[in-house]
């Protein structure tokens, strides 16, 4: 069920323990120096600001879902972390967003998106499914930095189940 405890850790390929917290921290993907500093356009137009909504991506064959907010004041010219919430077993990105308040904890200066894991769980349990959704975090990771401006750093964090996959991918 949703009932357990909440973890973290820090993003995809950096060594880092969880976090009771919730949200997390340390590690970074990539090089960028993400001190948030305004250039040239880095990213595509938003399709809305704030909490945008249901979108895909389709990822190996396969459309899966998330939930996007992007800061009220998403500039093109200026670069974003990344954070992406994993909801717990029989859970969704929407359920997730509902329960913690990550986009307030942000101060409003990132980008999260709130994946859904097929079927509402996350699989690790079995290796080839695990790698179905450790590429659909890879990708959207990808997708998200490219278009709307990711500063290099990826933040996961997790609730239950989704805490126990965020230490996993």
């Amino acid at each position: 069920g949703a009932s357990g405890s909440s973890g973290a850790a820090s993003s995809s390929g950096a060594s880092g323990g969880g976090s009771s917290s919730g949200v997390g921290g340390g590690g970074a993907r990539g090089g960028a120096s993400g001190d948030g500093a305004v250039g040239e356009e880095c990213g595509i137009a938003a399709p809305g600001l704030g909490f945008v909504g249901a979108q895909t991506l389709d990822v190996g064959g396969a459309s899966r879902g998330y939930q996007l907010f992007l800061p009220p004041g998403y500039d093109q010219r200026q670069r974003y972390p990344v954070i992406l919430v994993f909801h717990g077993d029989g859970g969704s990105g929407a359920g997730v967003r509902a329960s913690f308040d990550i986009e307030g904890a942000s101060g409003g200066a990132a980008i999260v998106a709130y994946p859904n894991g097929q079927g509402g769980t996350w699989q690790i349990d079995n290796y080839a499914a695990l790698m179905k959704d450790v590429a659909f975090v890879d990708a959207l990771a990808t997708e998200l930095t490219a278009s709307y401006c990711g500063d290099g750093r990826v933040f996961l964090a997790g609730f239950s189940k989704g805490a126990y996959f965020v230490n996993q991918a």
